[in-house]
């Protein structure tokens, strides 16, 4: 996996803007309100924010563990250091002959990394996923993804939405990807490593699935801002790039995530 991205992105080691950076650093400020929205979150959004980020802590851990994975599935700390962004998503889909699929997720993205492996990241963006497919297809799967975002090109379609066209005739298809769910046939629990391509960038995909479903279908996917969880937790008028430019320190909810990403990123330098 890293000599892949390495390969393709040979400057994302080299990356070490601030290597005074220490741990302190990641704790960050106190909340503060959103100037757009005219107050504070909604105290739902922030539970669901929690939330959220335990999650995405224990996903991460699962997926570096890696029981259900053989060693290329398993995802390897260097990873992250080697990423511009992490997108999280749950996702279902199902049917028989027709599909449909439906999901959620968050993404982030880095703002910087020293060369000890501490990082800071953004806020949390929302975003939703659906999907529609017409073809062979029979039964139900949920996956739990994590998919890590090489350049900020690939960050934007979490970011901007975006809607493609693909289909599971291949092992590994961008909308596959973009879904956290693999294209042939997936049975039972298993974690999964995809590749998504398109013309323009690629993401790695790591999944973890349940459940029973055969596919070769040709399927339409969308990406779209959650704008109901956004403003929620943002306020109205909230700016996407904004949020992807201020460091999640801000929001004490995220320090689950953020404090497992570091123990990875620390994790990975010192087994050079």
């Amino acid at each position: 996996q890293a000599a892949a991205m390495n390969k393709e992105y040979p400057d994302k080691m080299e990356r070490s803007s601030n290597p005074k950076m220490s741990s302190r650093s990641l704790e960050g400020p106190a909340r503060t309100s959103n100037p757009e929205g005219g107050g504070m979150p909604e105290p739902a959004a922030v539970e669901h924010l929690l939330q959220q980020a335990k999650w995405a802590s224990n996903l991460l851990r699962e997926l570096a563990d890696g029981k259900s994975a053989g060693d290329w599935d398993k995802l390897q700390p260097i990873i992250l250091n080697m990423a511009e962004g992490l997108a999280f998503t749950t996702a279902s889909k199902g049917g028989l002959g027709v599909t449909v699929g439906y999901g959620h997720g968050f993404v982030i993205k880095k703002i910087n990394q020293d060369m000890y492996g501490n990082s800071i990241w953004s806020q949390p963006l929302f975003f939703t996923i659906t999907q529609a497919g017409f073809g062979l297809s029979a039964g139900w799967q949920r996956s739990n993804s994590m998919i890590v975002l090489p350049t900020a090109m690939a960050v934007d379609v979490f970011k901007n939405g975006t809607i493609s066209l693909g289909s599971d005739l291949a092992s590994f298809s961008t909308d596959g990807a973009l879904l956290g769910m693999s294209g042939g046939a997936a049975l039972g629990h298993r974690q999964h490593l995809g590749i998504g391509v398109n013309a323009n960038t690629s993401a790695f995909c790591f999944s973890t699935v349940n459940g029973a479903f055969v596919e070769l279908s040709l399927h339409t996917s969308r990406v779209s801002p959650d704008v109901h969880s956004n403003e929620k937790l943002y306020g109205k008028g909230y700016v996407p790039d904004d949020i992807l430019r201020t460091p999640g320190t801000s929001l004490p909810e995220m320090q689950p995530l953020a404090q497992t990403i570091v123990e990875f990123g620390r994790k990975s330098i010192a087994m050079k």
